[in-house]
């Protein structure tokens, strides 16, 4: 075996065999794209380009049973989609958005690897088909709140009114006599924050309760 610089060296299988690499996996080290390889964790390198390589690549949308299909437009309430509307020459959002335009497009910065034309067409889609559905609720609402008869108020009904003054009256005789006036040197409850003279300027307030410096 002749050196590598002379043009010699380890063969390809040689190196394989020395690094212990199972058939298809990359040289660690190596800085190339591996697909999948970032939401991959918990394998060497090695092993896990291996599984990666060994996998099967899918370049559509997968649904249940594994099937290569492309994902149903649909809601879940069966609302078709395709509702991108046609240009008239005076609506904003239409079919053929001319690629470069920079005003807003409802979804877009939440729509990344396709080409303008596309991303816009699904954005315009979704948002005229959800618009259509939030309409559908509102009048299925209101449907169904006719349906129903009106609650009258009760604010000027004179039994309602008659029984709030008697259950005030009663109220006012019970409390009258826990809480009486106080006087003029009583001093205030814990948590005042009024002004109270010579508390903060002298030693009365000092090492002393707020109600015995207060008083």
């Amino acid at each position: 075996m002749t050196a590598i610089e002379y043009g010699g060296g380890p063969t390809a299988k040689q190196r394989q065999d020395f690094c212990n690499l199972p058939q298809g996996a990359h040289i660690p080290g190596y800085m190339g794209y591996c697909p999948q390889f970032k939401f991959v964790h918990g394998l060497t390198y090695g092993i896990q380009t291996a599984k990666i390589a060994a996998s099967e690549i899918y370049l559509k949308p997968r649904i249940g049973d594994d099937k290569i299909s492309k994902t149903p437009k649909v809601f879940k309430d069966e609302i078709p989609r395709d509702k991108i509307p046609k240009a008239t020459g005076e609506n904003k959002y239409m079919d053929t958005m001319i690629p470069g335009y920079t005003g807003d497009v409802p979804h877009m910065p939440y729509k990344f690897g396709g080409t303008f034309k596309h991303l816009c067409e699904e954005c315009v889609d979704e948002f005229v088909t959800e618009y259509q559905k939030h309409e559908k609720d509102n009048q299925n609402l209101k449907e169904l709140s006719g349906l129903f008869p009106r609650l009258k108020p009760i604010r000027d009904d004179p039994s309602a009114r008659d029984n709030m003054n008697l259950w005030i009256d009663d109220y006012l005789k019970k409390t009258a006599g826990k809480i009486g006036p106080r006087g003029p040197t009583e001093p205030p409850i814990p948590g005042y924050t009024g002004y109270i003279p010579q508390l903060r300027t002298t030693e009365l307030g000092t090492a002393n309760r707020f109600h015995e410096g207060a008083e």
